[in-house]
């Protein structure tokens, strides 16, 4: 390769890592998952700066068409990050789902106490635990 394609590879990686350090900057990407990406930044300014690396990577895996192992380890990295990000989803969708509970809770308790200081409410069996036993028990003790 020429000594200007291996300087705009240097560019591009130096521009991709000024782009995410830029981003963490300014907190559109947390510090959490970029390292991710910083690490791939690093390692596209070290493979433009050190060409024969990959070179020397391949002989030492038993690859022997070097480009090959580019794709192997770009594709590596892909799943990696897709497993990454899938735990980091599933984690939010737990916290969302107990959110979203904890705020019905939360609603249905002020309805309760609006209705009750609007003297509309009568508690009903599942209210509260010992609700429906006081209810039963007062219905028993009255003459009919």
């Amino acid at each position: 390769m020429r000594t200007d394609l291996y300087a705009l590879c240097f560019i591009i990686s130096a521009g991709f890592l000024a782009v995410l350090l830029f981003m963490i900057r300014g907190r559109k990407l947390r510090e959490q998952y970029a390292l991710l990406w910083l690490a791939l930044g690093a390692a596209m300014m070290g493979l433009s700066l050190f060409p024969r690396l990959i070179d020397k990577l391949a002989h030492l895996a038993g690859v022997h068409y070097a480009p090959s192992l580019l794709y192997l380890l770009g594709l590596a990295f892909v799943l990696f990050i897709l497993l990454h990000l899938t735990i980091a989803v599933s984690s939010l969708t737990r916290q969302v789902i107990a959110l979203t509970q904890t705020l019905a809770l939360m609603e249905q308790h002020r309805l309760m106490e609006a209705e009750s200081a609007a003297g509309r409410w009568r508690p009903g069996p599942f209210d509260t635990p010992g609700a429906a036993m006081a209810e039963a028990w007062r219905e028993t003790e009255t003459p009919r």
